[in-house]
């Protein structure tokens, strides 16, 4: 288990499941051409962020196993109290490469996939503002 990654990983699963269902739905709607067209950017945006998401979770995976033996090496167990943990980080250059990493792909998915994901609100509700204005 790594609970450290986990809220970041429910958001890309949370994301990828919106993501699927819209390339489902909505092309098969009466108006799903123009709503895909309208909404091109927002759904790449979100391809994106679900790429970039578990890629860097799938990294921070493997950091973390990494980050672990090497602490373990400096006799550091992974039930160590948290204070020596980041000493034992900051004193080593690797071994803080390995946390940050750990910290980006937290970082990543909780501030950008979910924002990346709002936007599919706009395309399922079938939103054409953008079509509808009058000039």
């Amino acid at each position: 288990a790594m609970p450290e990654l986990a809220a970041a990983g429910r958001e890309v699963a949370t994301g990828l499941a919106t993501f699927r269902r819209l390339v489902a739905e909505v092309p098969r709607r009466p108006d799903g051409a123009l709503l895909v067209t309208l909404n091109a950017v927002p759904l790449l945006d979100l391809f994106g962020a679900l790429c970039g998401g578990g890629f860097l979770l799938q990294q921070a995976a493997i950091a973390r196993t990494q980050l672990a033996d090497l602490l373990a090496t400096r006799g550091v167990a992974g039930d160590a109290p948290a204070a020596a943990r980041r000493t034992a980080i900051a004193e080593n250059a690797q071994a803080s490469f390995l946390h940050n990493k750990i910290q980006a792909a937290v970082h990543f998915g909780l501030r950008t996939v979910p924002t990346a994901v709002a936007q599919a609100v706009a395309v399922e509700s079938g939103d054409r503002a953008a079509m509808e204005a009058i000039f």
